[in-house]
């Protein structure tokens, strides 16, 4: 290779390398609960949703990982891992090392960093890498020592720095919780405020809105109450903030992704497991999660318990062992997972006793199986660097973290997305050829270096 063509080589590849580190603004929404199935027409109107499926990029549905339950899935999004990785493990789990029970939100164990602490999300890279964040009420955004660059502080009735052991919420309200008082545009209002600051503007931004999954456990997924959920979110969120982008001029510098973490299902009174019809409750310690059970024997007592449950097996609960859970599930190797766990069928749900007083009711639920379709979430996604009117086949939403990574320029921890399986929804991709498309400016160096080259060597 004579000078000239390793010069121009050079350049072309530090060319590439420039692209793929440069930083460029993401905003991931969460619309949690609101199911692939529900929107577009087929159950709920979703004008906002739609659009951004005709102008950016969408796919059916994508996975999510198990269980199929909002806080492993929020962790997943932001760290590339699945559960049994990232070690959240549920929106409640027993540590035995700890000997500790994890809570989801309003608990103090929520922010206890030793529960969170052998992951990284994504902001908290970048923000070691230099860069600036901003998480409205994201799953886990407290657990950390550091916090991101803006954040919404919980409203907290108890020092949780105090608290070394779960104190039951019902003895004095809510430990902490997020503030979800503030009407939806307010959220919206106060991450512009964020985007649009003159001094440390967050490169990424995270926000959760659980309106809809609070209608769909109420009243059910069919139900005209989560219907106006999901169309609430579709206006107040999806349309407010597209819009607020092209009031502040952003909307040309901020690539937006849209997803939730789960779907739902219809169940009722009817369709329900008791533990209490099995085991003694003096024989485990229990961690029901409505559609799965964590069942941590007492000494001695395993086999007992795991002969009780499989001698008259219910059609729709499946009892499992901590090492026959199947491998699909990536929910096996963690010191947090069980020694017997309980799933339901799609439909069905597990209580620990049968109650006094017998009702009928239909509600909504969801964490079964992350194979079922009816359980998976929805993706879509706009903005300068997304390709326009472009379906991508479904994927995981484990990959969602090096897609982040990528658009933010940090380099991603160990985790278990792809980059192969989104990449092709850029703009600078080819998704014939596979191959990397040179961008204007960089289209631009690369042939003002070979006019300056070619001139040196005349």
């Amino acid at each position: 290779m004579n000078p000239i063509h390793f010069i121009l080589l050079s350049v072309f590849i530090s060319c590439i390398h420039v692209s793929e580190s440069a930083r460029q603004r993401v905003v991931i929404i969460s619309l949690d609960g609101v199911g692939w199935q529900y929107i577009g027409g087929r159950f709920a109107n979703t004008p906002n949703l739609d659009a951004i499926k005709q102008d950016g990029v969408h796919a059916d549905y994508i996975q999510n990982v198990f269980p199929t339950v909002t806080w492993p899935n929020h962790h997943s999004m932001l760290t590339g891992l699945y559960a049994e990785s990232h070690g959240i493990v549920g929106n409640m789990f027993w540590d035995p090392v700890y000997k500790q029970e994890f809570h989801i939100g309003y608990d103090c164990t929520n922010y206890d960093n030793k529960f969170w602490n052998a992951s990284e999300p994504v902001w908290l890279t970048l923000q070691k890498n230099g860069g600036h964040s901003g998480v409205f009420i994201w799953p886990g955004y407290n657990g950390y020592p550091e916090k991101p660059s803006y954040y919404e502080k919980p409203v907290c009735n108890i020092n949780c720095s105090s608290v070394y052991s779960w104190v039951p919420p019902s003895a004095i309200n809510y430990n902490c919780i997020s503030n979800l008082s503030v009407p939806l545009r307010s959220r919206i209002d106060k991450v512009m405020s964020w985007l649009t600051s003159k001094v440390n503007s967050p490169t990424f931004v995270a926000m959760q809105f659980g309106d809809a999954d609070l209608q769909g456990h109420n009243y059910g997924p069919n139900s005209p109450q989560y219907k106006a959920g999901v169309e609430q979110l579709d206006r107040d969120i999806v349309g407010y903030f597209m819009s607020s982008l092209r009031d502040t001029g952003l909307e040309n510098e901020t690539n937006v992704i849209f997803v939730s973490d789960h779907s739902f299902v219809e169940t009722s009174s009817s369709r329900q497991f008791y533990l209490s019809d099995y085991l003694d409750s003096d024989s485990y310690h229990g961690l029901v999660e409505t559609t799965l059970a964590h069942i941590i024997p007492k000494a001695g007592k395993e086999e007992e318990i795991y002969k009780n449950l499989t001698a008259n097996k219910h059609p729709n609960i499946t009892v499992y062992k901590k090492d026959e859970i199947p491998d699909m599930l990536h929910w096996k190797n963690n010191r947090r997972i069980p020694p017997i766990f309980l799933l339901a069928d799609s439909g069905f749900v597990i209580a620990k006793e049968r109650p006094l007083v017998s009702k009928n009711w239909t509600k909504g639920t969801h964490g079964y199986s992350n194979q079922e379709k009816n359980m998976w979430p929805i993706f879509l996604a706009t903005g300068p660097a997304f390709r326009s009117g472009y379906k991508v086949e479904p994927f995981q939403n484990v990959d969602l973290y090096p897609l982040i990574c990528h658009f933010v320029g940090v380099e991603p921890r160990p985790h278990n997305g792809s980059f192969e399986r989104v990449k092709q929804i850029l703009k600078k991709f080819d998704t014939k050829s596979g191959q990397q498309k040179l961008s204007a400016g960089n289209l631009s160096t690369l042939v003002a270096t070979v006019f300056l080259v070619q001139l040196f060597y005349n």
